[in-house]
């Protein structure tokens, strides 16, 4: 029976972007950091500039970022029994993502992304859904994210499938997944071979102020059992920590146009570079690079790499290096 290099698991989404002249923002300083707001004149028309349409949804970002670096993938997720759920089955079967485990009920999830430069206010609506494991073929890795309320029982599902095939899990929890009791998100994290999030959820995870020293931010998870604990910082870098050594890896300096699927392109060029035999310093190079293609273009998957792309990106940029983290 053949099998996978890896299997995204999560929920998927249509991404619609919108830019207006209309929309402005105003700040105000508090205390701890700057607070700001989306505006825009209510009860009126606004005209938009430009929209765009996309695919999304952290998983589906993964399985499209996986089929471009060339590895055997699929993904089990739930679209909708409508246009855009045939939409998206066609599109991955054009990024050679398997679709074999992809299910059809409902409606498609949908998130209107308000765009003002290259920041963004994310409006999500999420139908419900119903997830029970299928039966996979075998696979080295599966990557776990992103998933709506009433699934605790396929957290467990999860777990138990990891410990029993002994397959290597990236896990990306969600907003909703961080919110998890610890009986059920603990073990997730404790069977994790990485483990990765941005600061600001690690904080809320671990649930402490603001934290300077990225340390103390991957310890706690590696103590809980994760093998390789990534902690994102936004235009600060990326962090890692594998048991024995802690890594920085500074962002790849590029024009930005839009951040949405940041993350996601970060968490498939890493786990890529780690299905490839390559070390936890080089995969967070290649996190790096890929997500340095992705906000050059509109929404989370255009600008997605082939691995040609980011082998030649590294090359050139001798100077561009994972150097070990000591703290602030």
């Amino acid at each position: 029976m053949k099998g996978y290099d890896i299997i995204a698991i999560g929920d998927v989404s249509s991404n619609t972007f919108i830019s207006s002249a209309g929309f402005h923002v105003e700040c105000h300083h508090g205390r701890e950091a700057e607070d700001c707001t989306l505006c825009m004149k209510f009860g009126t028309k606004l005209g938009v500039d430009k929209l765009t349409r996309t695919f999304g949804g952290n998983s589906g970002n993964l399985a499209v970022g996986m089929g471009r670096l060339g590895l055997k993938t699929a993904i089990y997720c739930i679209v909708g029994d409508d246009t855009r759920g045939h939409d998206y089955k066609a599109h991955y079967k054009k990024n050679k993502v398997s679709t074999e485990y992809v299910k059809m009920h409902g409606d498609t999830n949908t998130s209107i992304i308000l765009n003002v430069g290259p920041e963004r206010t994310i409006l999500v609506y999420h139908t419900h859904r119903s997830y029970h494991l299928p039966k996979l073929k075998p696979t080295k890795w599966i990557y776990f994210s992103s998933i709506g309320k009433g699934s605790e029982d396929f957290h467990k599902e999860i777990v138990e499938f990891v410990k029993k095939k002994k397959v290597k899990m990236g896990f990306n929890p969600g907003t909703y997944q961080m919110s998890l009791a610890k009986h059920i998100l603990d073990p997730l994290i404790a069977n994790s071979e990485a483990f990765i999030v941005n600061k600001e959820e690690a904080e809320f995870i671990l649930k402490v102020a603001p934290q300077k020293d990225i340390r103390h931010l991957m310890k706690p998870f590696h103590d809980m059992g994760a093998k390789i604990v990534v902690v994102t910082d936004g235009p600060k870098g990326s962090y890692a920590f594998d048991g024995q050594n802690h890594y920085f890896c500074d962002i790849y300096d590029c024009p930005i146009l839009e951040r949405t699927g940041c993350g996601d392109s970060y968490s498939t060029g890493f786990i890529a570079g780690l299905i490839y035999g390559l070390s936890v310093k080089e995969a967070m190079k290649w996190g790096t690079c890929n997500a340095a293609c992705v906000i050059q273009k509109i929404g989370p998957q255009e600008g997605l790499a082939h691995a040609g792309m980011i082998k030649d990106m590294i090359k050139k940029r001798q100077s561009f290096q994972t150097v070990e983290y000591k703290g602030e």
